[in-house]
């Protein structure tokens, strides 16, 4: 479960980011460390965008179906690949789905062959895609 921050701490975390010096988050040790859950980031733009996932805010909302995003990046993707008409530039050989992105017809394709590359090292449980692996990584974190 991702800690929650206020929306007042996250303005003054975000403050506190853009007011520091770049040797306080660029070390060596800490590249760019989030001060809530340590994770480390390359640069003050992965950080900032990334502080923003610790207060759940999502102030990009979709005008045809309403789900929102904490990126408008993330809300432009969205669009394109669920209320466009446009032709997707990845087909499956398979059963020809149409897709976005080169990674996601990649990870459709194990559907096809049940491939399953990444693998648990905890349990030895083995899935399709590094994000299913990271959820499932989770409910050790819960316990």
């Amino acid at each position: 479960m991702k800690p929650q921050i206020s929306e007042m701490e996250m303005q003054l975390a975000l403050i506190k980011l853009r007011d520091s010096t770049p040797s306080i988050f660029f070390t060596e040790e800490n590249l760019c460390k989030c001060h809530i859950c340590e994770k480390n980031f390359g640069c003050k733009g992965q950080l900032t965008r990334h502080l923003k996932t610790h207060t759940g805010i999502r102030t990009h909302a979709c005008q045809v179906c309403g789900k929102s995003y904490m990126e408008s990046g993330s809300l432009r993707q969205h669009f394109l690949s669920k209320h466009s008409d446009r032709k997707k530039p990845y087909d499956c050989p398979e059963c020809n789905q149409g897709f976005d992105l080169r990674s996601t017809l990649i990870r459709h394709i194990r559907t096809h062959t049940g491939e399953k590359p990444f693998g648990c090292e905890i349990c030895s449980k083995f899935y399709p895609s590094k994000s299913y692996l990271n959820k499932h990584k989770k409910v050790y974190l819960l316990k």
